[in-house]
């Protein structure tokens, strides 16, 4: 049996339409979809959005797990460039702290040196299928930037990070939060 040009066609533009979903990985609208579901009282749509949209990869997740996956190096990005601030402080501010406040400084400095190599960790986790281990190792890289801060606090000092920490911590928030809801199965 012989096949008309126009069957012939239809198969192939078919298997275009295939191969390039597969190369997209999900449909458009895909990426709203997970923000309306990790909406929640300290994350929000916008914040959601504006965050996945750093990496041109996040449209492209197929699940949670990978969402995770494409969402922890910004999260180590932002990391980084707290580590970077607290470097500033005191290397252009250093001669004005107090002795205490330079020692909390160095402090943190090691606290964010030792949490970017464990928000790795938590990537090879996801990409291992142990999702609960990434769960505990986001848990651990979120409280970096509240440690931080409770050293300045438990000697009444005045934190000159508290608003690199609290963006940093929101920053961790939310690949925490899809790593959470991958866990449970929320999709």
């Amino acid at each position: 049996m012989k096949r008309s040009p126009l069957s012939s066609l239809f198969v192939f533009s078919s298997l275009i339409a295939l191969i390039l979903f597969d190369l997209h990985g999900v449909t458009p609208g895909t990426l709203e979809d997970y923000c309306k579901k990790i909406e929640g009282p300290n994350l929000t749509y916008d914040f959601c959005m504006e965050f996945l949209q750093r990496s041109g990869y996040s449209k492209t997740a197929v699940d949670l797990k990978q969402l995770a996956e494409f969402a922890i190096p910004i999260a180590m990005d932002s990391m980084g460039q707290t580590r970077r601030f607290i470097i500033t402080l005191w290397d252009d501010l250093g001669k004005k702290w107090e002795e205490k406040t330079l020692e909390f400084l160095h402090s943190c400095t090691d606290l964010y040196d030792n949490g970017s190599p464990r928000a790795y960790d938590a990537i090879e986790s996801l990409r291992a299928n142990n999702t609960l281990e990434a769960y505990v190792i986001m848990n651990e890289v979120f409280d970096v930037p509240r440690i931080c801060e409770d050293l300045f606090r438990q000697w009444w000092r005045q934190s000159p990070m508290t608003e690199a920490n609290a963006k940093c911590r929101q920053d961790i928030r939310l690949p925490l939060h899809i790593v959470q809801m991958a866990l449970t199965g929320n999709k």
